[in-house]
C-alpha cells in the first residue's frame, strides 16, 4: 500500500501537563516586591501550557535558580521545563528535567509518564516500559498512560498487547479518543478490518477535526478496496491539513494508480503529487508524481521523476524500495500506467 504512516513520530502520545501552583518566591536584597512579582510572574509562565517552549524554559530556569522551594514545588518547576524542552525537540534535555523532578518527587506518576513518552521518541523502548509500568503501580487507573504504553506495543509490532492496553484506556475513559484512533490502529495491523472501521469512526465522532483518524479510516477504506470512501477520507484529511504531504501523498496515489477508473483523475493525481513533492522531497512522493504524470499520459516526465525515486531511495539506503520503483520504471519506458493490485 503506497500511503506514509501518519501517526509517526509519536503524535498519539498523551503528555500529561501538570504544575503544583503553589510557589514559595524569595525576596531579593535591593527590592522584596519587586522580586516577588517578578518571580510569582516567572511562575505563571513556567506552568502556562499555551507559552511558547522558548519562554517557558527561560521562565522555569529562573524560577529554578531563584526561588525558595520544597521539593515538590521545585520538582513542578523541573517537571514544566522538561515539558518545554520536549516540544522544542531538546528531548536529552527533557529527560534530565523528567529525571531531576523524579529524583525530587519520586511519587509523581505523571513525571514517569512523560518521560517514558520522550524515550519512546528516542527509540528507547525498554526505558519508555520500564517507566510506564512505574507510572501505572503509582496511578493504576490513568487512561492515558494505558493509551501510550500501547502505542510502544505498537511500534514493536506487538499489536495483541497494544489491544489489551488501548482497551484498558477506554475502560477507564470511555471518551479518550486517541485511545479509539490507536485501537483502530492496532486492528487494521492484524487484519481485523471491520473491528477497526468501527474504532476509526467513533475517533471521527469525537474530534472530527483530528486529520489523523480520517487518515487511519481513509487507509483502512483503501485496504478493504472501498476506494470512492478512501478519496473521501484522504480529502477531509487534507481540508484539516492542507500543508501536509502525508494525506496529499496518499490521495494522488490513490488517484492515479486505483483499479478503478472512476475513482482515477489524472490531472489531480499530478496535482496533489507535486505539492507533496514541494512539501517533502523523497523518494515516495516522487514515485507517487511518477505514477499521476504517467496515469495523465506524461511518460517522459513519469521515467525521469521515477529515475529520481530510484536515486533517492539509495542515497538514504532504503534499498528495498528500489525494487518496486524499478518495475514501474519499465512500465513508463513502454508507454503503460501502473495499476493497483
Amino acid at each position: 500500500m503506497k500511503t506514509e504512516d501518519p501517526n509517526g513520530p509519536w503524535p498519539y502520545m498523551i503528555f500529561r501537563r501538570r504544575f503544583c501552583p503553589t510557589l514559595i518566591v524569595a525576596a531579593l536584597v535591593w527590592s522584596p516586591v519587586v522580586a516577588h512579582a517578578d518571580l510569582a510572574e516567572e511562575s505563571a509562565l513556567c506552568r502556562d501550557a499555551t507559552a511558547h517552549p522558548d519562554v517557558r524554559v527561560g521562565a522555569c530556569t529562573h524560577l529554578i535558580r531563584w526561588g525558595d522551594h520544597s521539593d515538590k514545588s521545585l520538582a513542578a518547576a523541573f517537571h514544566a521545563r522538561g515539558l518545554a524542552y520536549d516540544a522544542l525537540g531538546e528531548s536529552k534535555n527533557a529527560i534530565s528535567d523528567f529525571s531531576e523532578a523524579i529524583r525530587l518527587n519520586p511519587g509523581n506518576a505523571v513525571a514517569y509518564n512523560n518521560r517514558a513518552n520522550t524515550y519512546a521518541t528516542l527509540g528507547a523502548f525498554d526505558r519508555a516500559l520500564a517507566d510506564f509500568a512505574e507510572s501505572l503501580r503509582l496511578d493504576p487507573e490513568d487512561a492515558s498512560t494505558f493509551n501510550n504504553r500501547g502505542t510502544v506495543y505498537q511500534k514493536l509490532a506487538n499489536y495483541r498487547r497494544a489491544l489489551a492496553h488501548y482497551d484498558e484506556a477506554i475502560r477507564l475513559d470511555p471518551g479518550l479518543m486517541l485511545a479509539h484512533n490507536n485501537r483502530c490502529v492496532a486492528h487494521r495491523s492484524l487484519g481485523e478490518f471491520v473491528k477497526a472501521l468501527t474504532d476509526c469512526t467513533r475517533a471521527i465522532e469525537m474530534q472530527p477535526t483530528y486529520w489523523r483518524a480520517w487518515m487511519n479510516r481513509g487507509i483502512l477504506h483503501y485496504l478493504m478496496e472501498s476506494y470512492a470512501e478512501a478519496a473521501e477520507d484522504y480529502q477531509a484529511a487534507i481540508r484539516l491539513e492542507p500543508l501536509n504531504a502525508v494525506p496529499l501523498n496518499a490521495l494522488a496515489w490513490l488517484r492515479a494508480t486505483a483499479p478503478e477508473q472512476s475513482v482515477r483523475d489524472g490531472v489531480e493525481a499530478t496535482r496533489l503529487a507535486e505539492r507533496a513533492v514541494q512539501l517533502g522531497d523523497t523518494a515516495q512522493h516522487r514515485d507517487t508524481l511518477a505514477a499521476a504524470y504517467a496515469e495523465a499520459g506524461q511518460y517522459p516526465r513519469a521515467v525521469k521523476e521515477e529515475e529520481r525515486a530510484i536515486a533517492l531511495s539509495r542515497e538514504s539506503g532504503r534499498q528495498e524500495t528500489v525494487a518496486g520503483f524499478r518495475k514501474r520504471l519499465e512500465l513508463y519506458r513502454r508507454g503503460q500506467p501502473f495499476r493497483q493490485r
